[in-house]
């Protein structure tokens, strides 16, 4: 055995590294999409509460403000926007009984880079990437 040990920690830090760096992204993944879930079940809820004191398009209104302000993302405040992202958000009110689907898909860029790469699109989830990348929340109030 040698005994100049001389950058064996430097090594070893080198050999550790990409793991440390792989595990914490994907507690930071893991996190974001904990976050985004949390934000949408909340836009459900108030989306809910205030068409059944209102109308179906105040509670969609109401829904889609939250989202547009929570998430910093202008595309949740119009019907045509939200088509082109990929996105979903629908209030049906029937008699007293509330019903709300919000969802947002995979957005568009991101097929185009797995068809840059020539990976063939996958229809859907067929694995955890793509299960990170589909979120759907159905809310129901009332009778």
């Amino acid at each position: 055995m040698l005994k100049n040990e001389e950058g064996t920690a430097l090594l070893e830090f080198s050999l550790v590294l990409p793991f440390l760096v792989l595990f914490l992204w994907g507690i930071l993944s893991f996190a974001l999409y904990v976050m985004e879930s949390q934000i949408m079940h909340l836009s459900a809820f108030t989306a809910a509460r205030v068409a059944l004191t209102n109308d179906s398009p105040a509670g969609e209104a109401a829904a889609a403000s939250l989202l547009s302000a929570s998430q910093r993302d202008p595309f949740w405040l119009t019907q045509p926007t939200r088509e082109f992202r990929g996105y979903d958000l629908a209030v049906k009110k029937h008699g007293k009984r509330i019903e709300v689907e919000i969802g947002r898909e995979k957005p568009w860029f991101s097929y185009l880079g797995q068809l840059l790469k020539r990976q063939p699109v996958a229809d859907g989830v067929e694995s955890i990437e793509n299960a990170f990348h589909q979120l759907s929340v159905k809310y129901a109030i009332g009778r």
